[in-house]
């Protein structure tokens, strides 16, 4: 007995199986794409409040520099993840 009926029975199987799951269209790739662009927009916020959080710590909480705070920890995470995005890159050929 040939193995090409069982070739052949799982190509139809597969194909099969494609046509149930249905392929996202652009619409749903787009809200996908916005809840991910939300959820990392939340993490960064989160990262930045807590950065400039032990800024201010360090000051010992001193008054009137809650802005310079925000924007230091803003400018270190940046930098953070540029300096990750940058080793990220170095690895891929």
């Amino acid at each position: 007995m040939s193995a090409e009926p069982n070739i052949a029975r799982a190509a139809k199987s597969l194909k099969a199986k494609r046509q149930r799951e249905p392929t996202p269209g652009h619409a749903e790739i787009v809200r996908m794409a916005a809840v991910e662009a939300a959820s990392r927009a939340v993490d960064r916020r989160e990262m930045i409040a807590t950065a400039a959080y032990f800024r201010a710590q360090k000051r010992g909480f001193e008054p009137g520099h809650e802005l310079e705070d925000w924007y230091a920890a803003e400018n270190d995470i940046a930098e953070a993840q540029h300096h990750d995005l940058m080793i990220a890159g170095a690895d891929t050929p």
